[in-house]
């Protein structure tokens, strides 16, 4: 896997992207915001206070900007409020196609 390169299609994306790291992930920051600005669609968040595993350090955050990314886009998904009694997974809200 390490050979693989994809770095030339980058570019070729042709949806909207979010790409986000924790704002003090040292691993991955640094490339990430490269992949973006080679993307005619991209966008770069950080996570507040979060570090490489955002989804175990800050979830909330993450769901939040994920959220936030998804509803730029209502014209193109439905946003429904699930049942908590037949779906208790979600607690807020789900887009669908």
């Amino acid at each position: 896997m390490m050979e693989l390169d994809f770095s030339k299609d980058i570019e070729r994306v042709p949806c909207n992207t979010l790409i986000l790291c924790g704002e003090n992930d040292k691993v991955n920051k640094k490339s990430a915001v490269k992949l973006v600005e080679q993307m005619s669609k991209g966008e770069f968040r950080t996570v507040k206070g979060a570090g490489h595993e955002v989804n175990m350090e800050a979830s909330e955050k993450l769901a939040s900007i994920i959220l936030d990314f998804l509803s730029k886009f209502k014209s193109i998904l439905t946003v429904k409020k699930p049942n908590p009694l037949k779906d208790p997974v979600f607690s807020d809200y789900r887009f669908t196609a």
